[in-house]
């Protein structure tokens, strides 16, 4: 099973979205300015998203990018934003 938090945003979240409404979606846990600085360094696969005005982000792609960074934060004892 996976981290509660994307597991709680997997059942909630439609399966692709406007990217502005992952502040929303996610209770502003997760940014979209700061997805987008993460984005534009090469941080995020590019399949999580599908480039257009507005850029659309997909959901499982991105919760799973988004899962194994949550664990790789864990694993180095990085305290959780």
């Amino acid at each position: 099973m996976g981290h509660p938090a994307v597991e709680g945003f997997r059942k909630e979240w439609p399966a692709a979205f406007a990217g502005p409404e992952i502040d929303r979606l996610s209770g502003r846990a997760i940014r979209w300015s700061t997805t987008q600085n993460k984005r534009s360094r090469g941080e995020i696969p590019p399949d999580c998203f599908i480039n257009g005005h507005p850029t659309i982000v997909l959901r499982d792609a991105f919760l799973d990018w988004w899962e194994t960074a949550l664990a790789e934060r864990s694993e180095h004892g990085a305290p959780r934003k």
